[in-house]
């Protein structure tokens, strides 16, 4: 029977240091998320686009960002007769996906796409903290 002591704190200390790098890595992530959120004040100036992705990362929830911007008297132009209407949650999620022409801070645009993503697959928050 091999009771090599040497040989299994290498192994243990090999898990503690992978989980130090993870544990690590989301610290980074929570920091930067921490950094984007102090620069996120809505302005009255910002375009709706901005508006968006401020309020998504404030209020993490497409539909409380369309109810959001429905209360403050926004609307989404249509092709229908009335030509506009109140933002729905797919209105803000195709804004976040596919509104890359907009003038965003790339830090704000990746936050809030990863956040969205991670939302859309159930893990909303829990990246951070698991």
């Amino acid at each position: 029977m091999d009771l090599n002591i040497e040989k299994r704190l290498n192994e243990f200390m090999e898990i503690k240091n992978k989980i130090i790098e993870a544990n690590n890595r989301r610290l980074e992530t929570i920091n930067k998320y921490i950094e984007v959120l102090k620069k996120c004040d809505l302005k009255e100036a910002d375009n709706l686009e901005t508006k968006i992705f401020k309020l998504y990362i404030l209020l993490n929830s497409t539909q409380k960002v369309a109810n959001y911007l429905n209360a403050l008297g926004y609307r989404i132009e249509t092709g229908t007769f009335i030509g506009v209407r109140k933002f729905i949650s797919t209105d803000i999620t195709d804004t976040i996906k596919y509104n890359s022409d907009c003038v965003l801070d790339d830090d704000l645009r990746e936050t809030v796409i990863k956040l969205q993503q991670n939302n859309s697959r159930g893990l909303g928050m829990k990246c951070f903290y698991e």
